[in-house]
């Protein structure tokens, strides 16, 4: 099997099999290539190679008809249905269970994981990330799956969380066919009876789980021998013989990997990479003798290792309805970019992502399994009440916060720290820069305002109010829900109004929900949004609804679209790693947030969080996304970027440069 993305190779020959009755580990670092592979294996992405499965060639299937026979593909990121409850969410998992006997019920769903059976009527929005893992897991379970494959189980999630879902996946690895990626080697190995370990998108060793936990040495600094295989043993009723039939995945057969701790090291990822190389050559004859002519580039150009690194917590919605494939890369080229080129005053950089979801609790529960990572920045946070929610704890880790929330109650002084730093425009930047375009350049005289009912949706839909009665524009408002499913009745008294536009202020899948309704509804004037570009690059907004008259304010700088050397650079470095330019509905500013970190550290020439805090406050960058200078409340950004969809694509309708913020 091998996967590009453009001129990058993700999955560079690969061989795998599982058989009938067996579980195995897809293990390895991030970047490695595992999600790729599991991607092409349930044919979510194109790829080459041979694929067979119950002995039959399905190559050429698409994913539903795979998940109809059986080849059941659970991603990273949960993505449960926010809208439907529990219950509903499980039942959805039927659908393509087709003619096979089922296997478990609600009930035995329920029994499973007693966590979740108390929340049966509760939405998927409303649930912590084990909890939505948990419901993840069922659905899959409920469609009677020949072979389940799972895509990080454990990522962002609590130790006794993780613990209570690979109890259950123990317990059914006795009825149904496990193929399992995971970066948490020691974890996945104890239920696992073989193990395939990824670097680069190939092969570098593979072998039983016995075997793979008694290379404990050669994967990471600390030993592991035979822990892993002893946690097995605790566990060996739920170990299976091998069954004739095997799935297959058919290759050019050279299979690198990554290794990743064995005894709950959980962030070795750069630095295991590093390891991984270095003992290469040595381990490329336990996989493949092709595999030998393959090298890796990965040494080249990695920073030394630190016994010290730099660590970054990365806070984002990374699952659900309203997170982007993809948003954290340009965070991930400004990473290796340092990185290669000798890392922050020689120390590599290292991060982890956690899922902050869009509610407080989401984002206090994200921020409570950072800390225990003991990062020297926070960066992200793209909603204000989370950040607020999640602020005595990041006050008590002691380093600073490079955050995107937009609303009032996210400067320092709300929040009660001079350790925060803000890199998106905030809400009153956005309105102002927005409401000037449609009422001065536009000439909206009558205005339909929409706002979920968040901090800074509240607040922004308040700003418009204000700034259209000093205009002179007619308007009507509507706050809806965040989880909102109909937005019907906003758009007929829009139209009742006779508005000129609608201004939409909630997340991707609130503008997504408007432009279809507004469409179904024949509303054919300007459409203001937060989120309509991502939404549209998420697939919220079908292409053919897209039109010059639909704006979005771009809460993610556009450097693709600009012309300044640093985002010609940048878009280069981005368009080569990932084959693509990067759109606005990834987090370019997280980009320079590495940057505007990196030169704050050699500037205090300390990590330590008062001393790095002094020298942000003082920041002057040209970043991709303009020029980033701290202003008395800590702001960085003072652009704003207006982007329309004429004939889909979207395009630069204004770069609104030089916007102070009053707080």
């Amino acid at each position: 099997m091998e996967v590009s993305y453009g001129a990058t190779r993700a999955v560079d020959g690969f061989d795998l099999e599982v058989a009938t009755g067996e579980a195995v580990a897809l293990l390895g670092a991030n970047g490695a290539g595992k999600t790729s592979a599991l991607r092409a294996i349930s044919r979510l992405i194109e790829a080459r190679g041979g694929f067979r499965f119950d002995g039959k060639d399905v190559s050429g299937l698409a994913p539903e008809e795979l998940a109809r026979r059986g080849l059941v593909h659970v991603p990273e990121g949960r993505h449960v249905f926010p809208g439907l409850t529990v219950e509903d969410n499980l039942l959805v998992g039927q659908t393509s269970r087709g003619k096979r006997k089922a296997l478990f019920s609600t009930s035995s769903i329920y029994e499973l994981f007693p966590t979740i059976a108390p929340l049966r009527k509760r939405y998927g929005w409303s649930l912590s990330g084990g909890e939505q893992q948990m419901v993840a897991v069922g659905r899959a379970l409920m469609s009677a799956p020949r072979l389940l494959m799972l895509d990080e189980p454990s990522l962002g999630l609590a130790p006794i969380v993780t613990r209570a879902v690979y109890g259950a996946l123990a317990e059914i690895a006795s009825e149904i066919s496990l193929l399992l990626v995971e970066q948490k080697a020691a974890v996945a190995l104890e239920i696992c009876q073989r193990g395939y370990v990824m670097l680069s998108g190939r092969c570098v060793l593979s072998g039983s789980a016995t075997e793979l936990a008694d290379r404990g040495p050669c994967w990471t600094p600390t030993s592991a021998t035979g822990q892993a295989a002893r946690r097995r043993r605790q566990w060996a009723r739920h170990t299976r013989p091998r069954e004739p039939g095997r799935h297959h995945v058919h290759g050019q057969q050279s299979i690198l990997s990554d290794r990743t701790s064995m005894k709950g090291i959980e962030l070795m990822q750069l630095r295991t990479r590093i390891l991984c190389v270095v003992i290469a050559p040595l381990l490329i004859g336990a996989c493949s003798s092709s595999s030998k002519s393959s090298g890796s580039s990965t040494a080249s150009t990695a920073a030394p290792v630190s016994k010290d690194p730099i660590r970054i917590a990365l806070m984002t919605i990374s699952q659900g309805a309203n997170a982007t494939p993809g948003a954290d890369n340009p965070f991930k080229v400004a990473v290796d970019e340092v990185n290669a080129a000798g890392g922050i005053m020689g120390r590599r950089v290292e991060f982890q992502q956690f899922n902050t979801d869009i509610t407080p609790q989401g984002a206090s529960t994200a921020t409570s399994l950072a800390v225990q990572y003991k990062p020297d920045v926070f960066v992200g946070y793209g909603v204000s009440a989370g950040l607020k929610a999640s602020i005595s704890q990041i006050i008590g880790a002691g380093v600073p916060v490079i955050h995107n929330a937009l609303a009032k109650l996210a400067t320092p002084e709300s929040l009660g720290t001079q350790l925060s730093f803000r890199l998106q425009p905030t809400v009153a930047q956005f309105a102002g820069a927005a409401d000037r375009f449609l009422f001065q350049d536009k000439g909206v005289k009558s205005l339909m305002v929409i706002n979920t009912q968040d901090s800074a949706p509240t607040a922004g839909a308040a700003t418009i109010l204000a700034e259209a009665k000093t205009a002179n524009v007619k308007t009507d408002h509507r706050a809806v829900p965040p989880t909102v499913t109909d937005l019907t009745e906003p758009l007929l008294a829009t139209k009742s109004l006779g508005a000129d536009a609608i201004w939409s202020w909630g997340y991707p899948s609130t503008d997504g929900l408007l432009v279809k309704t507004a469409a179904a509804n024949g509303f054919s004037g300007k459409i203001m949004s937060f989120g309509a570009g991502t939404a549209a690059s998420s697939g919220l907004i079908p292409p053919t609804l897209l039109n010059e008259h639909i704006y979005a304010i771009s809460p993610n700088c556009a450097p693709a679209l600009i012309d300044t050397p640093a985002a010609k650079q940048y878009t280069a470095a981005y368009k080569a790693k990932f084959g693509n330019e990067p759109t606005t509905s990834v987090a370019n500013e997280n980009y320079d947030a590495v940057y505007i970190f990196k030169a704050a550290v050699e500037k205090a020439k300390s990590t330590d969080g008062k001393a790095v805090g002094a020298a942000l406050a003082t920041t002057d960058h040209a970043g991709v996304c303009g020029q980033e200078k701290a202003d008395a409340n800590h702001n960085l950004e003072h652009s704003v970027f207006l982007v329309n969809f004429p004939g889909g694509k979207a395009t630069l309708a204004k770069l609104v440069a030089d916007v102070e913020s009053p707080y």
